[in-house]
């Protein structure tokens, strides 16, 4: 009987031994929705190299930028979100098949791609670090369709050719921009461009490509131009929050955007909206949180909403009744 209570407790003590290593393993690696492995741990990523194609290293208290990733010459992923990285000197002519660099909140307060670096990069994020001043790619092989710059200090924007001719996606919210209409003018086949809160106080409509589908320029003091709409033909996307359109005459630019589908107007102060407004005849969606709008038109009633955000605004039981009514199949938040 003892050797059999014995024999039974060395099998359980193996057996957990055995699911804490299995265990230890499995949060090595997560599977993305393709189902091909993320490598979480840069030991077994260096041990596999050959197997590494995608590498997650956020939030994992690094100081700096590990050399052992240059070992990874099928590296296509790379994420170091969260760690207290300040530098990064690129090595020519390996990770080249990298196209995927997230570097998101971190410490770095310059970036600088020198020649024969990152040949295949197209989509690059630096959000929420500590730079003062623009990337700068010295490498013209580079073709980024995507770059992230939100929550930096950058104060002015490059105006020489930066080689941005294939970007799609711009990002620079929450930057001290001086110059921020210069966006505008790098990428003929721009597609999508975030500039809130960033200082701009125009629109260069005559650096604007009609292929735009997505525009935030919130929490800027705009004014919006009867042409507004001609340069914009593609928008489906308009985030104009905090903006002033408190007027009539300056909401009624918007009415004339035929592509529109979603469209803030958070907090702008607007009381009234003009009959127009039912131009919007492909608009989806509409916030007008924390604004002053008591009532609406009658045209306003006419168009097909799925979506009405009328959170923080004086509309009466009454007014509150006839859209109910009116709009029986939509969502609206009041």
């Amino acid at each position: 009987m003892k050797w059999t209570i014995l024999f039974l407790q060395i099998n359980c003590f193996l057996f957990g031994l055995s699911t804490q290593v299995l265990s230890q393993e499995n949060t090595s690696f997560y599977l993305s929705t393709d189902e091909e492995k993320v490598y979480t741990d840069l030991r077994i990523a260096v041990y596999e190299k050959e197997k590494v194609f995608r590498l997650d290293l956020r939030n994992q208290n690094l100081k700096h930028f590990p050399i052992e990733i240059y070992e990874l010459y099928n590296l296509q992923v790379l994420i170091l979100d969260g760690n207290q990285i300040s530098t990064i000197n690129f090595i020519p002519e390996v990770l080249i098949n990298l196209y995927y660099l997230s570097i998101k909140n971190n410490k770095l307060s310059e970036i600088v791609i020198p020649p024969e670096c990152l040949n295949g990069l197209k989509e690059f994020y630096l959000d929420f670090n500590q730079l003062i001043e623009f990337p700068e790619i010295n490498n013209e092989y580079i073709q980024l369709t995507t770059l992230s710059l939100n929550n930096n200090y950058i104060a002015l924007l490059p105006i020489e050719d930066l080689s941005l001719t294939r970007l799609l996606h711009l990002y620079l919210d929450s930057n001290p921009l001086k110059n921020a209409e210069i966006a505008f003018s790098y990428s003929p086949i721009l597609e999508r461009l975030s500039l809130s809160q960033t200082n701009l106080k125009s629109l260069p409509l005559g650096r604007i490509n009609n292929r735009m589908t997505k525009l935030v320029i919130s929490d800027n003091h705009i004014n919006f131009t009867p042409k507004f709409s001609s340069y914009f033909p593609k928008l489906e996307y308009l985030d104009v929050s905090r903006t002033n359109l408190c007027s009539t005459e300056s909401f009624m630019p918007l009415c004339y955007l035929k592509s529109l589908k979603y469209l803030s107007l958070d907090n702008c102060k607007i009381k009234n909206l003009p009959p127009e407004i039912a131009e919007l005849k492909k608009l989806r969606e509409i916030s007008f949180i924390k604004n002053d709008l008591s009532s609406f038109p009658n045209e306003f009633y006419t168009m097909k909403l799925k979506l009405i955000n009328l959170k923080e605004n004086p509309v009466s039981f009454e007014e509150k009744e006839k859209l109910n009514n009116s709009f029986k199949k939509t969502t609206i938040h009041y």
